[in-house]
């Protein structure tokens, strides 16, 4: 019963309609909606209640409400017990039947009572429960949606509330939006374009835009037009793109200006950015055009075994029944307004702009900054005031949770959704666990999940059926699991030029008390709940469910065994206690190539293959393990490494690195990354990922990002150097006397240098000190580093000593930092004027990087600085020289492939690199001091009138 639950006095007719006829007792089943309708008015709906003789109460359905000020439970419970009402308050419709059983008799009557259409699915289900068990439904594992009639085209109900509500809006981008009357007018001329075009009914029409209000347009057009709308995503590669036009046949492809570039390949285009001004025109005479239920509306490509994607063809009346039962079910009023994130090629997307027209509701884009997964999203959610949710559990995963007021529905499909993802998004809303294949127009299941509770797939909708079978296309026994199989006026026509393969995916099939009928097979595993709903329990082949989308291993092997320096390929998605899921190649190399190169796989790959196939970790192998019967045999494949063990300890040089590894952890899967020199690709982090965990950065460090990262630069130390050089920097004040206890615990290792002791502070150590030359302030370790370097640069350069907090400083940021403001202060008092020469070596060198910046920020100009045997890189705004021993273990070039990515971001204003002779530590020695002075020397000469070119980088280390 309908919409009898809403108000007390409606509960009071319909028990009183009931009362005179039921000959024995009158049991009512109450399923409350609202809580802020029920607990002001709880003591009338008890009141109405006592016109039962036994009343069972469900929780109040919150339907969306998104907050719960007030507790509709609570008070009606209270107000049935002031007024003495029999009755008993159930927990769900598991706990309804169980106290039913039993308990009724055969001339009860029960009534039961929901709103927004609940009131009929609970009878049924109740019904079905209560018959005794010849009359019972056959099995469990066979379960039928509402019987409904079958909806008018999706066009004829477009016309109908373009005529009721022209002005209501249909769609809209950021600024641009579309009236519905706007937009049925522009779905005419756009018809009219095509039908010039050459374009007729039956034909299949491509589909290729970014995201705009004209894709609406686009799809009712080709309707409208009575073609096949087939969606071309513009960010698929041309190869894979010229094969789908291909093989459906595409003649004539919808575009805007802003379309990349397609093959011609003998196409018609259409700019759908050039159609006239409907100007004195009216929308509420539009006439749809009449089309057969079977003729098919659109096609979409879906993942394919044979290497190559297949077009699934899905029909107008299949796409009208879905729309209109999604809409229902989903509760998508023409107040609504339902997002559409998915990609364009997901047929999701198909369904999006459906049920949301079928209402009569608003559908509502993002704009491509918007639609970027993780936070963004999240704000796009606020910013759009969106009602209806719609996306893939793994993209709502990384949204976070917000306010959101106006959110009151969240639709989840594509893949197995996590129960902690009901809890994060479902309190206050109504959660949907949508499920479906593609070859039965979208979504086929559904069901309505809350927090605390376990996920199921719920019932079939509207018109469509369900049923689990066993590999003799029987219907399996009650209890046990199954292939899930789908059937109704939902189910595709087939796939597009192959016959064999919709033939057996197709079956003609007898289900009891459904006759002999068409199914489609999911190669899904389910099994029945005990509340009456299916448990997806996954794949039963090879096909692989990840991150929304269906792959078909194959179709990725092919494309790798293509590439002439592959013999083999297999693909997998292998999972890790330790860590996310990821799709894993394991690859066999001619005998004369070289060992794989994930990036460049990875770059010739994206030729031929949409992003979301593309495996993000590359393992080489000798051979391709096979069965018995020469497949590959994919449980042979050994575990990457990187996913076998748990994750490393591991080191960070700097806060920043520690609070970046942290979000990484949170982002893409705890221990993903155990070194900051890692790359993050390497690691799995595909582009998505990556720019979420962008965004997720920007916000945790206030500071903005670049998402175009060229390979080399995505490892955390690079990320560390741009949030630390681009953040705003904090100056909090240093510990009183921090300064006369730092210069207290070095004196006493000055105590034994040679040279003048000069400086505010006596820090400084000279000796040999000739106006005439360049100055050199150089932070040392020990004092015979000052005797050898100044005596071999003796008549060329005065060079002066400052000490190290080596083995007599504990460092810290803030002792770092007040050394630097000590050395700068010593510095300005020997060189009060002109460029400097700044230099360290190891910690030396952290201390004048500090004391650059200090100098720099009180207006004085740095000539050169030069860090010597630096193993961490942090930004700094002056020209550099930097220094590595040949044999050093801190040898950038011997660690990393491409140091200069590190050297570009950490140093702006230029660099250049020198490597020198000798170990680490042995530089200062006679032996290697000349070549070190040499170096110094030169390029304090190339610049001794105090200025300094712009150094270049250098694409590897020069020896001198």
């Amino acid at each position: 019963f309908d919409d009898f639950a809403h108000h007390p006095f409606e509960v009071a007719a319909s028990l009183a309609a009931l009362r005179d006829t039921a000959r024995g007792r009158l049991i009512a089943v109450l399923e409350p909606q609202l809580h802020s309708r029920v607990a002001p008015m709880a003591l009338p709906f008890a009141q109405a209640l006592g016109a039962a003789d036994m009343s069972f109460i469900l929780p109040v359905a919150a339907l969306g409400e998104a907050r719960r000020e007030l507790d509709g439970n609570a008070a009606l419970a209270a107000a049935c017990r002031s007024v003495g009402l029999p009755c008993r308050h159930v927990a769900d419709h598991a706990d309804l039947l169980k106290c039913l059983n039993g308990y009724l008799r055969e001339d009860d009557t029960l009534v039961v009572m929901a709103g927004g259409g609940g009131g009929a699915p609970i009878a049924r289900r109740l019904a079905d429960a209560l018959l005794p068990p010849d009359l019972a439904t056959p099995s469990p594992n066979v379960l039928v949606g509402e019987r409904r009639p079958l909806p008018a085209d999706l066009l004829t109900l477009v016309a109908a509330h373009a005529a009721r509500h022209p002005e209501a809006r249909a769609v809209e981008m950021g600024h641009r939006s579309l009236s519905y009357a706007e937009l049925v007018l522009r779905v005419d001329d756009l018809a009219v374009a095509l039908a010039e075009a050459g374009a007729g009914a039956g034909d299949a029409i491509g589909v290729c835009l970014g995201r705009t209000v004209d894709r609406v347009t686009a799809f009712l057009a080709i309707l409208q037009l009575g073609g096949i709308y087939v969606p071309l995503d513009p960010l698929l590669p041309e190869k894979r793109l010229s094969f789908m036009a291909e093989n459906a046949g595409i003649r004539t492809v919808i575009v805007n200006a802003a379309s990349s570039a397609l093959p011609d390949a003998g196409l018609t285009f259409v700019n759908c950015g050039r159609l006239p001004e409907h100007v004195g025109r009216s929308a509420i005479d539009w006439q749809p055009r009449e089309a057969a239920a079977g003729a098919l509306a659109y096609m979409i490509f879906t993942s394919g075994t044979t290497g190559e994607p297949k077009a699934v063809e899905i029909s107008r009346g299949a796409l009208a029944n879905y729309a209109l039962a999604a809409s229902r079910h989903f509760q998508i009023t023409r107040n609504a307004r339902v997002s559409q994130i998915s990609g364009f090629g997901f047929d999701v997307s198909v369904g999006d702009m459906a049920m949301t027209l079928a209402a009569g509701a608003c559908l509502v884009y993002p704009t491509d900054l918007q639609a970027i997964p993780g936070p963004p999203v999240g704000r796009f959610i606020a910013q759009a005031r969106l009602t209806h949710l719609s996306l893939t559990p793994s993209a709502l995963a990384i949204v976070p949770p917000g306010e959101h007021p106006h959110l009151t529905h969240v639709i989840v499909a594509g893949e197995a959704c996590p129960p902690a993802l009901v809890d994060r998004w479902g309190n206050g809303r109504c959660f949907i666990n949508a499920y479906g294949p593609t070859e039965a127009t979208v979504e086929a299941l559904f069901a309505v999940c809350e927090p605390g509770k376990s996920v199921t797939i719920g019932r079939p909708i509207d018109n469509m059926g369900a049923c689990l079978i066993d590999e003799n296309l029987q219907v399996v026994a009650p209890g046990q699991e199954g292939e899930l199989c789908l059937f109704g006026p939902g189910l595709a026509k087939g796939y597009r030029g192959l016959p064999a393969l919709t033939e057996q995916n197709f079956p003609l099939v007898h289900i009891p008390g459904q006759g002999t009928i068409r199914i489609y097979r999911t190669g899904d595993r389910a099994k029945a709940g005990p509340d009456g709903t299916f448990v997806y329990l996954g794949r039963m082949d090879g096909q692989l469910k990840f991150k929304g989308y269906r792959i078909e291993p194959g179709e990725v092997e092919a494309a790798l065994s293509s590439l002439p320096e592959v013999a083999d390929a297999c693909v997998a998605l292998l999972s890790s206690p330790h860590h996310p899921d990821r799709l894993v190649a394991h690859v066999a190399m001619n005998p004369d190539a070289p060992s794989p190169d994930p990036v460049q796989l990875r770059e010739q790959l994206l030729k031929q293959l949409p992003s979301y196939m593309v495996p993000s970790v590359f393992l080489p192998v000798p051979q391709i393990p096979r069965n018995a019967n020469g497949k590959r045999d994919r449980k042979a494949l050994p575990l990457p490494p990187q996913l076998s063990q748990p994750p490393k300890a591991r080191t960070v040089g700097s806060p920043t690195e520690a609070r970046l590894l942290t979000l990484i952890d949170q982002h893409a899967g705890a221990g993903i990354v155990t070194g900051t020199r890692d790359s993050l690709c390497d690691a799995g982090i595909d582009s998505l990922a990556m720019a979420n965990l962008l965004f997720a950065i920007e916000d945790e460090f206030g500071v903005t990002l670049d998402a175009g990262f060229e390979a080399g630069f995505d490892t955390v130390e690079v990320l560390a150097l741009m949030v630390d050089s681009r953040g705003e920097t904090l100056d909090p004040a240093l510990p009183p006397g921090l300064a006369e206890r730092l210069v207290a615990k070095i004196n006493p290792h000055l105590a034994t240098w040679p040279g003048r002791r000069l400086g505010k502070a006596g820090m400084v150590r000279n000796l040999s000190d000739d106006p005439s030359l360049p100055k050199l302030f150089w932070c040392f370790q020990g004092g015979h580093e000052l005797s050898q370097l100044s005596e071999s640069l003796i008549g060329d350069v005065s060079v002066f000593g400052l000490r190290s907090g080596h083995l007599a400083v504990e460092y810290s940021d803030e002792t770092l930092k007040a050394l630097g403001q000590l050395y700068a202060e010593e510095v300005a008092a020997i060189a009060p004027s002109g460029p400097l020469f700044l230099g360290g070596n190891c910690q030396g060198g952290l201390v004048m990087r500090q004391a650059g910046l200090e100098l720099m920020r009180q207006g004085r100009e740095i000539a050169l600085t030069i860090l010597m045997e630096q193993g961490r890189f942090f930004p700094y705004p002056g020209k550099t020289l930097l220094l590595f021993g040949a044999g050093s273990y801190l040898n950038p070039y011997g660690q990393i492939a491409s140091p200069e990515h590190l050297f570009k971001t950490a140093y702006p204003a230029g660099h250049t690199v020198e490597i020198i002779p000798g170990p680490h530590g042995r530089y200062f020695l006679p032996e290697n001091v000349e070549a070190l002075a040499a170096t110094i020397r030169r390029y304090i000469d190339r610049h001794g009138d105090g200025r300094i070119e712009v150094l270049e980088p250098l694409s590897s280390g020069r020896l001198s």
